[in-house]
């Protein structure tokens, strides 16, 4: 079935290459695949279409509506993604400058916003900044509760603090289901 899934996926690529739509979030539903109940309807569709063997007469319709499903939905979870990091990005700037710290200081929170661990050293590379400049304005964002420290030295680590952490419960609660685009009013598993 391995071979039968890759010519799949390859005829896939084919017709979206074709077209020139190359970039991953937009060629692949791999992201989207990443769930597990997603991945097992993909295998359900597969093995129904596809049997044990390949069958090059076989009717393919049903993973053809799958994958342009997976399509449509991965690159609405893509939009909300980019509108999501515009307001985000957008708020943490005016909040930052309404705290009084340089404006630089918003890739810090933001980094966290988005779930991931901000380093002193990447934070510093990412600003060109010394380091007593990054560590002061770690030092500034943990005492104004957007970055919480986590560790000491060179294992010290930030995430979200309590302003960012109320400021992600906001944007959770208003996140836009997906829509299905082939049966409207039916909202797609995620």
């Amino acid at each position: 079935m391995a071979k039968e899934i890759g010519g799949y996926r390859a005829l896939q690529t084919l017709v979206l290459g074709r077209d020139k739509i190359t970039t991953p979030e937009f060629s692949s539903i791999e992201e989207w695949l990443g769930q597990h109940r997603v991945t097992v309807d993909y295998y359900d569709v597969l093995g129904a279409v596809g049997g044990r063997h390949w069958q090059p007469h076989g009717d393919t319709l049903a993973w053809v509506r799958f994958c342009l499903r997976a399509h449509h939905l991965q690159a609405q979870r893509v939009r909300q993604r980019l509108a999501e990091a515009g307001e985000v990005w957008t708020l943490l700037e005016g909040e930052v400058d309404r705290d009084g710290l340089n404006t630089r200081c918003v890739s810090a929170p933001y980094e966290a916003f988005v779930s991931r661990r901000v380093r002193r050293s990447r934070y510093q590379a990412d600003e060109d900044l010394s380091q007593g400049q990054a560590a002061r304005d770690l030092r500034d964002l943990t005492a104004k509760r957007w970055l919480q420290p986590y560790g000491e030295t060179k294992g010290r680590h930030y995430t979200a603090g309590p302003r960012l952490a109320r400021l992600k419960e906001e944007f959770a609660e208003r996140v836009t289901p997906l829509r299905n685009p082939y049966r409207p009013g039916v909202r797609p598993r995620s």
